[in-house]
């Protein structure tokens, strides 16, 4: 809930991302926290963390995942029982992904 504008701007910028293509079935996807009043976040794709403890300015080498559906979860970092986002989002083969946590806590 309180990180509903940072998580709408991963979303829009996971799906919006893929201009750049690569070969084969799968998708590069990296993470960047740049919200800097937000806290350190958990990032869970189809259940399995992916990035965890993600403070502001963190962000991630690119990595792999396969073409096609995945559920995209946001937790605070270490605390799975408050999930703060949950999404389905496609994702096409041979494409970069960056998903971005923008904006301001404070400015919900």
């Amino acid at each position: 809930m309180f990180l509903s504008s940072i998580v709408a701007a991963i979303m829009m910028a996971a799906i919006m991302a893929g201009a750049v293509s690569a070969n084969g079935e799968e998708v590069w996807v990296r993470v960047l926290h740049a919200s800097p009043d937000a806290p350190a976040v958990d990032v869970y794709v189809n259940g399995t963390a992916v990035v965890e403890g993600a403070e502001f300015k963190a962000y991630t080498n690119y990595f792999p995942l396969p073409a096609g559906e995945h559920e995209v979860e946001l937790f605070p970092a270490g605390d799975t029982s408050t999930v703060l986002f949950s999404k389905t989002l496609t994702v096409e083969a041979g494409h970069y992904y960056t998903a971005s946590a923008i904006n301001l806590l404070e400015s919900n």
